[in-house]
């Protein structure tokens, strides 16, 4: 309902209806002169149509051009709840993912991307704790950890592959709009092992025991004193 009185309101806003321009003729005005009347005369309702198409062909230009992958790399910056705040979807992204089929979108290429996790990922949870619209959410369980992707919802924004300690993220094109319209799915699944020192769930690694990380590395070096002071004695 929210999507639909906001697709409403920019109907109504910026209308189809061009806009009608008074211009006095300067023939009839002496050279030098100015006057209020050799103005574009606007109504303050036709002025704000005016307005909003300039607006909108501006914003267009931000849909269809796309700046080079490196100017993107080293112009890009990123601002991010570090509060633990909620996550906050884009309501213009739902919108144009409704009307995907039907924009002229350069080269045919929808500018969407969708997120590829890789073996290497170590379920941190980083990038999607802090992804800005939620694309990426994570869910969590007694035996099993993973995130799932809502492509329609991701701006592409990058920040998802810029925080990931492991490099485990990379994007892939999106090639029709039924990927768009497609629920939320798995791009992340671990299953959990309880520790047998702490009793917390960890993902267990190809060589990982009954212990965790931590619980491995107190256990280690209490084996490395053990073993100075057997030597020492």
């Amino acid at each position: 309902a929210v999507f639909e009185q906001i697709h409403a309101n920019l109907k109504r806003w910026f209308t189809d209806v061009p806009v009608h321009l008074i211009q006095e003729n300067r023939a009839q005005i002496g050279k030098g002169e100015r006057s209020g009347e050799d103005q574009i005369q606007l109504g303050r309702r036709n002025f704000l149509r005016f307005a909003g198409a300039k607006v909108a062909h501006g914003a267009s230009k931000w849909l269809v051009d796309a700046a080079p992958e490196q100017d993107e790399a080293t112009s890009q910056r990123f601002i991010f709840p570090s509060d633990g705040s909620s996550s906050r979807p884009s309501a213009y992204q739902e919108l144009l993912a409704e009307r995907a089929e039907s924009l002229p979108w350069r080269d045919h290429q929808l500018p969407w991307r969708s997120l590829v996790f890789s073996d290497a990922c170590n379920a941190c949870l980083t990038c999607a704790q802090r992804c800005p619209t939620g694309a990426l959410v994570p869910k969590e369980t007694k035996s099993t950890i993973s995130i799932l992707f809502r492509l329609r919802q991701c701006t592409d924004c990058g920040l998802c592959g810029h925080l990931c300690p492991e490099s485990a993220i990379s994007c892939a094109s999106v090639a029709s709009s039924e990927e768009l319209r497609a629920p939320a799915h798995r791009v992340m699944h671990r299953s959990l092992r309880q520790c047998a020192g702490c009793a917390r769930s960890f993902v267990p690694g190809p060589d990982s025991g009954e212990l965790c990380t931590t619980c491995q590395n107190e256990l280690d070096v209490a084996n490395d004193w053990k073993t100075m002071l057997i030597d020492s004695s």
